[in-house]
């Protein structure tokens, strides 16, 4: 008996569409595999810890699918690559978060597909751990990785906002005027000790 996806597959094979159209529901198809497995890890816990599992989790789905680049769903592409990125900790369980950005970049064909991680990377980096060592460490891959387009933009400039701020360097000039009314710099006490 043919499971669900053989059906699936061979439904694609003999329906009368272009190969571009054909390769692009093969991928389709990958992504739905891979939620599916995705779903019923969800509400199987335990098989997490079943030998092979990454294998069978991953299998059918490659990340380095040009097709991810026809998809224009930034939601799709994160469940895309929270999935993908399951299967790869469940592979390796001590795999840290910077290799997940590492190896989405060098991975990846699609390019919408790597901008839309990153940027979402960069934002949930800076709002749970701030100017972290990590975000320091891989900026310059980001930016060497990434073709010039907005989200690339988006980082360089919520990066170089955030280093202003990181630790050892000048605080951001404050003008105010004291209770004398003269108008005062934090600048003008550099050095000095109240």
């Amino acid at each position: 008996m043919a499971s669900n996806h053989t059906k699936i597959m061979h439904a694609i094979n003999a329906a009368n569409v272009s190969a571009d159209d054909q390769s692009l529901l093969y991928t389709y198809e990958s992504v739905r595999g891979l939620m599916i497995r995705q779903n019923y890890l969800s509400t199987h816990k335990a098989e997490k810890e079943s030998a092979g599992i990454g294998e069978w989790f991953s299998k059918g789905f490659d990340i380095s699918d040009p097709n991810f680049s026809k998809i224009s769903s930034n939601e799709l592409y994160m469940s895309i690559i929270n999935g993908w990125w399951i299967g790869r900790k469940l592979k390796d369980p001590d795999l840290e978060e910077e290799f997940k950005v590492l190896d989405l970049l060098r991975l990846a064909k699609s390019e919408s597909l790597k901008q839309e991680f990153s940027k979402n990377w960069v934002h949930w980096e800076i709002r749970s751990r701030q100017f972290s060592p990590a975000l320091k460490a891989m900026y310059g891959t980001i930016m060497s990785t990434l073709q010039p387009c907005a989200q690339r933009n988006f980082i360089d400039s919520v990066y170089k906002r955030y280093a202003k701020m990181d630790k050892g360097m000048p605080a951001s000039e404050i003008v105010a005027r004291n209770e004398d009314g003269k108008t005062v710099r934090l600048s003008d006490y550099r050095g000095k000790w109240w």
